[in-house]
């Protein structure tokens, strides 16, 4: 709380960047409900948006009169915008909002305007890879592990583009059906996880946590429903980059955070790896 009421602060100050961060915060609840929920409503506006209306405005509305980044952030909602908001958002180092946005411009059908967005992106990032290959071949059918159960992952890596399975994993996430399913599949997220440079903060939690089943617990981390990309990143990576915000202490209680409450999952989740459910779910009890 007192990290959020300074913030309020200075974004009433006028402080540009302290406008921009409280917006991103405002935007992603589990980084703030578990301080912000109990309060009376007019109190909470009043803590994360500028005075106006009944539910005040987002602070970037102020920034954006002379910050191009927080103008671009405002773009990004707008579905008419969209393509115009990701170069300025690469320009000014959000790749996570830039890829993100990216996603939801493919997934809307627009595959030759994601491939002019993509082309702006370093290339070699995994999930730039991926979704280049996804916006040249027509959306995610055609990656190897979307296609018909008798083919699913027929290739390692795709030699013709050098997308590979970490970045794949990296990009989409894991789906349990499958896992379960498909021996292969098991395989390659069990020996793939620990490579995935977006999944930094899950696997070095299990690695302090539940060393002894690393790798079954970044895997039973991700059943939460990782299906966007940079699911753990900071919330505005040109203020706090991902490598400061890994290291912060407040890491473990936002991964928590972010994940699906596990009290709602079934037997089989401490079957695949009981230090991770327990150990998370306890994790989530003090901090939600």
């Amino acid at each position: 709380m007192a990290a959020l009421t300074q913030l309020a602060e200075l974004a009433r100050q006028d402080n540009r960047a302290a406008q921009i961060f409280l917006a991103r915060v405002a935007e992603e609840a589990y980084l703030h409900t578990h301080v912000t929920g109990s309060l009376p409503r007019a109190e909470r506006v009043a803590l994360l948006r500028q005075p106006g209306g009944l539910s005040g405005k987002s602070w970037l509305k102020a920034a954006q009169e002379d910050v191009p980044l927080a103008l671009a952030m405002l773009q990004s909602k707008n579905v008419n915008e969209k393509g115009a908001a990701t170069p300025v958002l690469l320009k000014y180092g959000e790749t996570t909002l830039a890829l993100r946005l990216a996603n939801t411009i493919l997934k809307g059908g627009q595959f030759s305007e994601t491939h002019q967005i993509l082309r702006q992106m370093d290339v070699s990032l995994g999930a730039v890879k991926v979704l280049m290959y996804m916006a040249v071949n027509g959306g995610a059918m055609g990656l190897p592990m979307f296609g018909p159960k008798n083919e699913r992952m027929k290739h390692r890596v795709d030699p013709k583009s050098g997308v590979s399975f970490a970045d794949q994993l990296g990009a989409v996430g894991v789906t349990p059906r499958v896992f379960f399913e498909d021996e292969r599949y098991r395989d390659l997220v069990m020996s793939e996880v620990v490579k995935v440079p977006e999944l930094f903060p899950v696997v070095n939690w299990c690695n302090i946590n539940c060393a002894n089943s690393a790798q079954q617990c970044s895997v039973a981390a991700l059943f939460g429903g990782v299906n966007n990309y940079g699911l753990f990143s900071s919330p505005s990576e040109s203020l706090l980059s991902n490598v400061t915000y890994w290291s912060s202490p407040r890491i473990e209680a936002d991964i928590a955070r972010r994940l699906p409450d596990l009290t709602e999952y079934g037997p089989w989740l401490r079957g695949f790896d009981a230090c991770f459910a327990a150990t998370m779910t306890a994790v989530q009890a003090r901090v939600r």
